[in-house]
């Protein structure tokens, strides 16, 4: 798919098989053969002798690839097809060959057809860092309840993933462990792959998500326990989202309510002890798609309700006039057709052209704080902080904040450039920002579609998707590539595994404003399917579902109008997270790092400086 030369895909195509009475024989693209045509038969004993690269009594399915006489080189599993797509997150593969397909699923660490070849530690370009502010994990970790008469006793572990995929359990924690508890076990991990004295580490010891700023509050019955924000400036990159370990001690869990033995993630149901780990809009990456600073402009933040138009949302003030001509021109295009523009104008001697942004495809920005301290959720931190809070969004810990993604739209007739989410929660008025913007394109799947999220839980991976107007009866929601068209049904964009994609509710209401969150997450999706109906739980979700690989941050329900916009990143994105950190050429058969002059570290990303 998407080939240059066939970008619709291909079809197989087989000579037609018939009968000896000429009758056509379906489903015989396949058909039998001795040794499977991948060898030949030994007449003598009866059994197969294969062809290079084809194994099996019947040289029916493919080899592994070894190398040093080893299958997959002793650091990977041979694995067929369908197992490849069980291992990412249950997907399926339902194809002819799912079974006579094999290949190498490398150890993390190993790549290479047979794993041969080793990865080289990853770093931050140490030159990249300079230009702009860079982004690392940062991670909510939840342990709570929803029955207020029960206390949580017991103890968990904390499943941390590396840059290569890697798991590492921390050893135990008590319920409501200090920070410095916290960050030791995390920092105790062997190999380094904490780095010690790195982890920033904020706690709640008496959260509640009934608080206001709490990700979303709409649980009937609210949850208490305690909240730690973490995040980890010294593991550069993409990290999977870390995981609870509860069963320390086999199959009898070791975190738990007084009095009951139940354990569970779903507050609301029968099992009433909530395990939620997430982003709260600052996640590590590897690429930055947001390049381009718009030089000139600074601004603030105010926010406009008026309950009696149902209306709500978020604007930049403080733009001087050719301090907006500057940001129209920095905005640009925002629906990747470049031949059409909802305005021109000229600053600075120069011409441009510019889409307003739309709730199809908004403009997608990173606002970053000129101030100090930022006032994010992970500085504001008044109990038990883990080294000093006002340096904790901010890398080196003293210097610019990372900054946060936000969609915008211009409105014309009020001269407004609106924020689609709310992110004055936790900033004033007086907070100044500057804006980087991106070629990148935020395409709406389909203005038709809502999304909803699971309503028993607090954070949650998977979302669902639903009809949303009676435009197109019989219609379910559905915008995954492999079962729906586009323009077929109000789908704009369909949506596959692997896309990049975020959620909002583009429509400026009062519900919208309460049920955004106040920064954006962008996500990747791990599988986008439907559910069996025999397994469909009858909680006012879908069986259309969308798996995320992190869980997501606000609450949407059937009244609510969010909407799922895959993001397509622009081609001058720049990796400034890689191996070696883009400052030396990774031996990969030793899987060590050669530094270019001037730089040194096992990662590269230590600049030199001193005279030569």
């Amino acid at each position: 798919m998407n080939d240059f030369l066939y970008p619709y895909g291909t079809t197989e195509l087989y000579p037609n098989m018939a009968t000896v009475g000429g009758l056509p024989l379906d489903n015989t693209a396949h058909e039998y053969r001795e040794c499977s045509n991948a060898g030949y038969c030994d007449r003598v004993e009866g059994v197969c002798h294969c062809f290079e690269g084809f194994e099996g009594s019947a040289c029916q399915r493919m080899s592994c690839p070894s190398f040093n006489d080893l299958s997959c080189n002793g650091h990977g599993m041979c694995s067929e097809a369908e197992e490849f797509a069980h291992y990412q997150y249950e997907n399926v593969y339902r194809l002819w060959d799912g079974k006579m397909l094999q290949g190498c699923l490398c150890d993390p660490g190993y790549i290479g057809a047979a794993c041969q070849l080793r990865q080289c530690k990853v770093g931050f370009d140490p030159i990249y860092q300079e230009q702009t502010s860079r982004r690392y994990s940062n991670w909510t970790f939840v342990i709570a309840s929803n029955r207020p008469q029960s206390s949580i006793i017991g103890n968990y572990s904390i499943v941390f993933f590396d840059q290569y995929g890697q798991d590492w359990m921390t050893s135990a924690i008590q319920y409501n462990a200090s920070c410095p508890e916290i960050t030791s076990a995390l920092e105790d991990l062997p190999n380094n792959v904490v780095p010690r004295e790195s982890v920033r580490c904020l706690r709640w010891p008496s959260f509640s998500s009934s608080d206001s700023d709490a990700p979303h509050n709409i649980l009937t019955t609210p949850l208490k326990g305690v909240k730690y924000v973490l995040s980890f400036p010294s593991n550069p990159g993409e990290l999977r989202q870390p995981e609870f370990n509860i069963f320390l001690d086999g199959k009898r869990p070791t975190l738990t309510l007084s009095g009951q033995s139940d354990v569970g993630t779903s507050p609301g149901s029968d099992l009433s002890l909530s395990l939620d780990i997430f982003p709260d809009g600052f996640s590590g990456e590897n690429l930055d798609y947001f390049p381009s600073l718009c030089v000139g402009v600074d601004f603030t933040l105010e926010e406009f309700s008026d309950a009696g138009s149902d209306v709500a949302y978020v604007y930049l003030t403080g733009l001087t006039p050719i301090e907006k001509r500057l940001l129209a021109q920095c905005l640009g295009d925002s629906d990747g057709d470049l031949d059409t523009f909802s305005a021109s104008g000229r600053v600075m001697g120069q011409n441009y052209t510019w889409d307003y942004g739309s709730v199809t495809n908004p403009h997608l920005i990173r606002l970053q704080d000129l101030t100090q301290p930022a006032l994010t959720d992970m500085c504001k931190g008044d109990t038990d902080s883990q080294r000093p809070a006002s340096s904790l969004c901010s890398f080196p810990f003293d210097g610019t904040p990372s900054g946060f993604l936000a969609p915008l739209i211009y409105d014309p007739n009020d001269n407004l450039f609106k924020v689609l989410t709310r992110p004055t929660r936790h900033y004033d008025t007086d907070t100044l920002f500057t804006l980087y913007s991106t070629d990148g394109v935020a395409q709406a799947s389909s203005l038709s579609t809502k999304i909803l999220t699971n309503p028993l839980r607090y954070a949650s991976r998977v979302v669902f998707s639903v009809n949303a107007t009676s435009s197109f009866p019989g219609y379910d929601g559905d915008i995954a590539c492999e079962t729906t068209t586009v323009n077929v049904d109000g789908v704009l964009q369909c949506v596959e595994k692997d896309d990049i994609v975020f959620v909002v509710d583009p429509y400026l209401t009062q519900s919208a404003f309460v049920s955004n969150p106040s920064y954006l997450n962008l996500y990747k999706v791990e599988k986008i399917w439907q559910r069996p109906s025999t397994s469909h739980n009858n909680n006012n979700t879908s069986s259309r579902e969308i798996v995320l690989d992190k869980s997501i941050v606000s609450a949407w329900g059937v009244n609510d109008e969010a909407r799922m916009y895959v993001f397509s990143p622009p081609s001058d994105a720049f990796r400034y997270v890689s191996q070696c950190s883009n400052r030396g050429l990774c031996d990969e058969h030793t899987g060590l790092c050669q530094c270019f002059p001037g730089f040194n570290s096992d990662d590269c990303s230590v600049q030199d400086n001193s005279p030569s």
